[in-house]
């Protein structure tokens, strides 16, 4: 017996609807990893509700993420309010190879510390 075709439905047309599904997919995948890293600019709600958007509605979702939603950050006393979190200008502490040892700093007299 030969393998049967559905006349209705051509080869080609699962092809395209399956190359659509994959980029989609992608475009989702991609969406959700942006809205994870821009976390540090945007509240907890925020990006809960970006990240649910585009899971939810995945093209409207991620097209909006890309459009609107990394132009906009969290106002800065939001973020500075949440623990945890730092500022995109905050220094990291030195590591301790590139720091003196304090006792080099104190002034001496005669090799004996004042």
């Amino acid at each position: 017996m030969a393998a049967s075709q559905n006349p209705l439905i051509p080869a080609w047309y699962d092809i395209v609807w399956s190359g659509i599904a994959v980029l989609v997919l992608a475009l989702s995948v991609i969406a959700v990893v942006s809205i994870s890293r821009s976390s540090t600019q945007l509240t907890s709600r925020q990006a809960l509700g970006w990240t649910l958007l585009v899971i939810f509605v995945p093209v409207i979702g991620a097209f909006a993420w890309f459009a609107i939603g990394r132009r906009s950050p969290a106002t800065s006393s939001e973020c500075a309010a949440r623990p945890g979190r730092r500022s995109a200008g905050a220094r990291l502490p030195r590591p301790l190879s590139e720091t003196r040892d304090r006792a080099d700093d104190r002034p001496t007299l005669a090799g004996h510390v004042l």
